[in-house]
């Protein structure tokens, strides 16, 4: 488009931020589709190689944030090479908020070589936080620690709700209640990690899916905008396919099914390991070793993005079948809700029991 329409050059780029990166890459990869080989050439650009005292002599320049990732003067160590690096940035001249701002860019993509402790002891916390983007996710922070506040104090409510130990078997005495309270609590905190090992294994399926369809989309389409172009019928349906790879792969991109697959697999293998500890504890199970795994339990939740209400319920219902718990005690919830429950929680706060939708009758 940029040569047919604006009659300008095309110059293609990889460029690896990190040290490590991009050492094998021969810039260039073939595809072969239908009988085709098409090589794509594309020039590497490795950060490291880069002389990066060059780049700070030659002035003021919107490349700066990237001189921590290029190759110091012989002779500096890291710590040093960022300090210049940083010195150079603050005699910049702009106002202060884009200043801190600049600052803020350059420490993110040190973070790529260089350690934490490093990085702030080098730019000063105060500068760090006059950043509208350390702003931003300090306040998507503090609302997300609330949100997970309110998530963890709402699943209690819930265990309370729709768990209850005695449900579907044979009914005790108060008094038996009382003197087995360590057993009982013990069983519905088993009840609450088993829940959330089902609960992650979901979403982490459901990421792998998601990714795996929306790769298989792009590559479809994205071999029809080749093979279009080489026979040469015209823009329209290139330019479909491409805007179709554009948007699959912008999905993917935002939703972060990677990332996000990782993250609720390393939960759910946690969350197995906190049951198997739990599992091989010796009797009788006493209140400090009831405390000692609530505390490792509120660890592991402390790390869990919000959680989606309605598929936590799918796996408690899931869970009591395969303890073959009564079906009074199962959540009701509705067809509509399952088929969202990966998406948002849809009239997540009128789910009810069996029992109590027949209490209500």
């Amino acid at each position: 488009r940029g040569i047919e329409f604006h009659n300008r050059p095309i110059y293609s780029n990889v460029i690896y931020l990190r040290p490590d990166a991009g050492w094998s890459d021969p810039g260039h990869y073939v595809q072969e589709r239908h009988g085709y080989r098409v090589l794509v050439q594309y020039k590497v650009i490795r950060l490291i190689e880069i002389d990066g005292q060059r780049l700070l002599a030659a002035g003021p320049s919107g490349l700066l944030p990237f001189a921590p990732l290029m190759q110091p003067p012989a002779g500096v160590d890291a710590e040093g090479w960022l300090r210049q690096c940083v010195n150079r940035a603050q005699q910049v001249p702009m106002d202060e908020t884009r200043k801190a701002n600049y600052l803020a860019d350059l420490a993110m993509l040190s973070g790529l070589v260089y350690n934490l402790e490093t990085i702030m002891t080098v730019i000063a916390e105060e500068t760090m936080y006059e950043s509208s983007v350390v702003q931003y996710f300090t306040e998507k922070g503090i609302e997300q620690g609330i949100e997970q506040g309110i998530e963890q104090g709402i699943e209690q409510g819930i265990e309370s709700q729709f768990f209850n130990p005695t449900c579907g078997k044979s009914v005790v005495s108060s008094h038996a209640v009382t003197q087995n309270q360590p057993d009982t609590e013990w069983h519905a905190l088993l009840f609450g990690v088993r829940r959330s090992i089902r609960y992650h294994a979901r979403r982490r399926m459901f990421f792998d899916r998601f990714r795996q369809v929306t790769s298989a989309l792009g590559v479809i389409f994205g071999s029809a905008t080749v093979v279009t172009l080489l026979n040469d019928v015209g823009t329209l349906y290139p330019s479909l396919a491409a805007a179709l790879v554009t948007v699959f792969f912008t999905i993917d991109l935002v939703v972060g099914t990677g990332p996000a697959a990782r993250l609720h697999d390393d939960l759910c293998r946690r969350f197995i390991e906190l049951e198997r500890q739990m599992e091989m504890a010796e009797k009788p199970r006493d209140t400090h070793s009831l405390t000692k795994f609530r505390a490792h339990r509120l660890g592991i939740e402390a790390d869990e993005p919000p959680v989606h209400r309605v598929l936590d319920m799918m796996c408690h219902n899931e869970l009591l079948r395969a303890m073959d718990y009564d079906r009074s005690q199962f959540a009701h919830i509705r067809f509509y809700q399952r088929w969202l429950a990966h998406f948002f929680d849809v009239q997540d706060h009128k789910i009810m029991t069996y029992a109590d939708l027949e209490k209500a009758k």
